[in-house]
């Protein structure tokens, strides 16, 4: 009788145990390479709305002031004038172009207001500004003197002509008809005496307009759908699909566009089944991510798109992680299976021993058939086993040891020899723990213990046939230097210089270093096993609650996990005192749990609260040198005025007392004296006015007094405090709100805002030469102001844009900047005034930063204060 382990069924279950190994290995890699993707989408996808929210920012900045241009245009008396000239009902010219500008170029008040036009284009960036009558023929233009002068051109089919002409503004994207240049053209009507007698168009090249897409992958398509923009130009003149330009004919193209040739951007989907949010190019294979947004003010479309190659690293990563896991468990399988296969052989042996007493000729074949049988098994399984890094020992039933491999030896120091000799109750230093292993037949054991210089981790497990133990396998791994780490951490915690709290997912307290203990009054003892929020004030267990369960939610904060803030802690004996606490996740027993670092700031904010008391009092004495420096000049033209008069009077009274006066000594007198006292009158009045506004914010500045005031008035007084800082800048600041907005705050509070901003502006925003612009807003919405600060300056990178309310943060400390002016601002607005504020800017793009405050001010005598200063939201 021949014993074999090599039946047909043993290989079909080892096969079909492979292949269903391999499938789950796939579907495996599959799943963490959809959640890595999907991930991966979900952050660019987020930074995609990011920054077309940016985009769209800076185009509706950009395209509010151009449309200010023609406003403007269309308000000039001049203006007026020359078109009543031709009344609101003007037919077109019929005498030739030529003839046409040859005419009204030659008119003189035509000509004057063309050249006010070239001014005009000049100093607020236009390329162009020209103006027609009622019947469309242009009678003035900024390029009047230039050979293609718009001067007798006719534009009664242009789409911006016949909207304005209705009565509204207009925007329109054409190609130039004189010029063939790609532009963007505003327009007003001129209305005078409630009758429309001509438009105002200003165009602006796109060329100019580039910095709209070259901060990122973006284009602008207009109303049509036709890309008109684009930072990758070969987009550019395609239409999008299912456009409105498909339905145009020939000659409104050719009208719009100079061309009807507009080929359609056909985007091809990459996965549509797994990844339906991502195209490719035609002219790119890779994937894109692409977002848009529609501009309904301005009746243009915002695309922006980005490519994602590492999706294709994330694909090949799903291969390599398959063949890990088909690898790893193929291997895992055939030890156990061939070590299954060993002790079955090894019955079979017995019983053919048992079997050798009937028939001895019979019992040596199968005596030796077993012989061959286990060598050959042996020899697969020490192949198997010896290739692996970790102590394997197996044993039979008896705990006699069968094999063991290389590794075994080098974590033992000893050699197989003596190993097999010791057996398996005596191979390590606690018997009694083998002992256990092997009597616990049912389930597995995993123990830790010191052996000679090292700590080893012994994992064994016993297996069965039926109800009898037939062996065990042993997993022995050096875990000497994970021990020390963490021994080393220990140490390191309970050495730190700040304090260190570790918290459950139920929040209760299971570590509190010595640190901690000094911050908080108590021994680690008297907190570890209760509440965290028995270190918080009862008016923030609340807020506690709320936020204690989004800080194990990492997906919500950096990729570091750390989320920081400051707030009020409770000591034992009942006192307050602020920290600064950064949280992060950590892992506690094969538990998620929070570890938080500590630090003691009192001493910082009283050192806060002092500088940046010394900037306010910096800041009210420049002013005073300011206003002091604005008053010299017309007080000293008032003396020297008033000196003057006195000698005339002197020679007067003189030539009274002599000879007499003639009529013409007289007249003089009387011309001189006229002319003198007015100097007088008006340099007082000058320095007067210059007196009250100082008055008007420095006292208000000094005191933190509730009272009504008018908004418009009180910033403009702020503002002319800075004049003798803005008059030798080319900064043009300009104040938008209604005469009667009044309000009930603290005006010191919204003086010292508008001074620390137009400071801000004017040391970080522009170079010293540079011309720039700053719009301040007011309007009302429902019980609350709203304040829009603008500056078309150079604007800042998003990681300054972050830190710009923090505390001593600046980038210009070489000009003397102290980086409290921001802060300053932020807690007035939210300490003081009671309100929020945020900023919005991005490179090239300029500032915008919006407060909301009530109408009505808190009022700090009873409960509130502004004088401990507050700090900006944490950046997680």
């Amino acid at each position: 009788m021949t014993i074999t382990d090599k039946t047909p069924e043993n290989n079909i279950f080892f096969m079909l145990l492979s292949l269903f190994w391999l499938v789950l290995s796939w579907a495996v890699a599959d799943g963490l390479l959809h959640e890595n993707v999907d991930g991966y989408i979900k952050r660019e996808q987020t930074a995609q709305e990011s920054m077309i929210g940016t985009i769209e920012n800076n185009i509706n900045l950009n395209l509010a002031y151009l449309h200010g241009i023609p406003l403007m245009v269309a308000k000039d008396a001049l203006v007026l004038q020359a078109l009543s000239r031709f009344g609101p009902a003007a037919t077109p010219s019929t005498l030739p172009d030529a003839q046409r500008r040859q005419i009204w170029s030659a008119d003189p008040s035509l000509k004057a207001i063309s050249q006010d036009l070239a001014t005009t284009a000049t100093s607020l960036g236009a390329d162009m500004v020209w103006i027609t009558n009622s019947a469309g023929d242009c009678i003035a233009a900024s390029n009047m003197d230039q050979p293609d002068s718009f001067v007798g051109t006719h534009y009664a089919d242009r789409d911006y002509f016949q909207i304005a002409m209705q009565g509204q503004s207009a925007q329109q994207y054409a190609v130039g008809r004189k010029t063939n240049i790609p532009g963007l053209f505003f327009s007003v009507p001129v209305i005078h005496q409630e009758q429309i007698i001509g438009v105002v168009v200003v165009k602006i090249n796109l060329s100019r307009l580039d910095h709209w897409v070259n901060q990122a992958n973006a284009f602008i398509a207009d109303k049509h759908g036709v890309i008109i923009l684009a930072s990758d130009k070969r987009l550019e003149m395609q239409a999008m699909t299912n456009a409105e330009v498909t339905q145009l004919t020939d000659p409104e193209k050719m009208n719009i566009y100079q061309r009807t040739d507009l080929p359609v951007l056909a985007f091809k989907p990459w996965d549509p089944l797994a990844h339906p949010v991502l195209y490719q190019f035609p002219y790119n294979g890779q994937p894109v991510l692409l977002a848009s947004r529609f501009l309904t003010e301005n009746g243009i479309y915002v695309y922006t798109y980005r490519y994602l190659p590492q999706i294709t690293a994330y694909e090949q990563t799903r291969t390599e992680q398959f063949l890990l896991f088909a690898v790893v468990g193929t291997l895992l399988l055939v030890l156990v299976i061939s070590g299954l296969a060993y002790i079955r052989i090894r019955q079979r042996t017995e019983k053919a021993l048992l079997a050798a007493k009937l028939s001895a000729e019979d019992a040596h074949q199968r005596l030796q058939c077993s012989y061959e049988s286990l060598q050959q098994e042996r020899n697969k399984l020490s192949i198997i086993i010896h290739s692996i890094r970790e102590g394997i020992v197996v044993t039979n039933a008896q705990g006699e040891i069968v094999m063991v491999n290389p590794a075994t030896e080098h974590l033992l120091q000893k050699d197989t020899r003596h190993i097999e000799a010791a057996g398996f109750l005596n191979l390590v230093d606690d018997p009694p723990f083998v002992q256990t292993c092997l009597a616990q037949a049912d389930h597995a054991l995993s123990y830790t213990l010191p052996y000679k210089d090292k700590v080893l981790h012994f994992y064994a497990s016993t297996f069965k046939e039926g109800e009898r133990t037939v062996g065990s396998v042993a997993l022995l791994r050096d875990i000497t230097e994970e021990t020390k780490l963490k021994e080393q951490l220990h140490e390191i915690i309970e050495k730190a210089p700040f304090g260190i709290i570790v918290v459950d997912e139920q929040g209760v307290i299971r570590l509190f270093n010595p640190k901690a203990a000094h911050l908080f009054g108590y021994q680690g003892d008297e907190v570890i096993g209760k509440p965290v929020t028995a270190l918080m004030p009862p008016a923030l267990h609340g807020r506690h609650e709320g936020k204690f369960q989004d800080y194990f939610q990492l997906e919500k904060h950096p990729a570091s996990g750390m989320v920081s803030f400051e707030a009020e802690a409770l000591r034992k004996d009942g006192s307050l005192f602020p920290i600064r606490i950064a949280v992060n996740k950590m892992i506690l027993d094969e538990r998620p749990a929070l570890v938080s670092m500590i630090a003691d700031i009192t001493e910082e904010k009283r050192l806060l609260i002092d500088l940046i008391q010394s900037e306010k009092m910096a800041g009210l004495g420049g002013m005073v040198a300011g206003v002091a420096h604005e008053i010299n000049t017309p007080v000293g033209i008032g003396v020297t005025a008033a000196s003057e008069l006195r000698e005339r009077a002197r020679d007067f009274a003189a030539m009274m007392h002599a000879d007499g006066i003639s009529e013409e000594e007289l007249e003089e007198y009387i011309s001189s004296t006229q002319r003198l006292t007015d100097l007088i009158l008006n340099n007082l009045e000058r320095a007067a006015e210059l007196v009250r506004s100082f008055k008007f914010v420095a006292v208000d500045q000094s005191s933190d007094q509730l009272r009504t005031f008018n908004v418009r008035a009180y910033v403009e007084s702020a503002v002319l405090t800075l004049h003798h800082e803005l008059k030798h800048t080319k900064l043009a600041v300009m104040v938008v709100c209604a005469d009667h907005l009044q309000i009930r705050s603290h005006p010191g509070a919204f003086a010292q805002i508008v001074i620390n901003l137009l400071t801000n502006s004017k040391i970080h925003a522009f170079d010293a030469d540079a011309a720039g612009q700053v719009v301040m807003e007011f309007h009302v919405e429902g019980d609350r102001l709203r304040f829009t600060y603008r500056d078309n300056g150079r604007g800042m990178t998003e990681e300054t844009r972050t830190r710009i309310f923090e505390p001593f943060f600046t980038t210009r400390r070489d000009l003397g900047g102290s980086g409290l002016g921001m802060h300053i601002i932020y807690n007035l607005v939210t300490r003081t005034l009671g309100g929020t504020i945020s900023c919005q800017s991005a490179p090239g793009c300029g500032m915008s930063v919006q407060i909301d405050v009530p109408l009505v001010g808190l009022d700090h005598r009873f409960g509130h204060s502004s004088q401990n200063p507050g700090f900006p939201p944490s950046r997680e």
